[in-house]
């Protein structure tokens, strides 16, 4: 009997956690969701890297 109740106990444990990892994975999606997306255009405007970016080309 407290067998089972140890691997209900578990099992609701794991779910929980579980859960609590799909909240936060959820909630970096929908953080990205609401930002607005940045459009260069090209030609008419340059991006200006930052100063710490070391790319390709940067030398």
């Amino acid at each position: 009997m407290f067998n089972l109740l140890k691997q209900v106990g578990d099992y609701a444990k794991g779910s929980f956690q579980a859960a609590k990892y799909i909240g936060q994975g959820l909630s970096v999606t929908f953080d990205h969701m609401r930002r607005r997306p940045v459009t260069v255009q090209y030609p008419y405007e340059k991006l200006i890297p930052s100063e710490r970016f070391s790319g390709p080309n940067s030398l």
